[in-house]
């Protein structure tokens, strides 16, 4: 399975530049940014040319808003390759969770997890909170 990251500008390289320096080198992931002057059309085209290097494989591909230029490209591409799924929305915590587990199950294991712990993935902190959590309860 190979994983593709998109976003609006430079979101998607730098975001995966950042799990890289926690987990290390992902070999199994490409970016794709949608510059200005993208187009569905243009960005589809761009999709294909990443994925058909590696013919065979799954896809997971990671937008970063549903609705915008990258997810609806996605969304076309899917219609011409059913191995693929769309995420919406990734973030840090989230590619970290999928690089990891990324080695050892599968696609829809992993589509699995993210669909459950999506309201996780995203912590709201207060100075409310500070009276009934202890920091320890955010170490990982």
């Amino acid at each position: 399975m190979r994983f593709l990251l998109m976003s609006h500008g430079p979101m998607a390289k730098s975001t995966l530049e950042s799990a890289e320096m926690i987990l290390g080198q992902q070999d199994t992931v490409d970016t794709l940014e949608i510059r200005v002057d993208s187009t569905i059309e243009t960005t589809v085209k761009e999709i294909f040319e990443i994925t058909d290097k590696y013919d065979e494989e799954e896809w997971l591909i990671l937008t970063d808003i549903i609705g915008g230029t990258p997810f609806n490209s996605a969304y076309r591409y899917l219609e011409h390759n059913p191995k693929s799924s769309i995420v919406a929305g990734f973030n840090l915590p989230m590619l970290l969770e999928v690089f990891m587990r990324g080695s050892y199950q599968t696609k829809d294991e992993i589509l699995e997890y993210v669909e459950k712990s999506k309201t996780k993935i995203i912590s709201v902190v207060n100075y409310q909170a500070l009276e009934s959590t202890a920091a320890e309860d955010f170490d990982l």
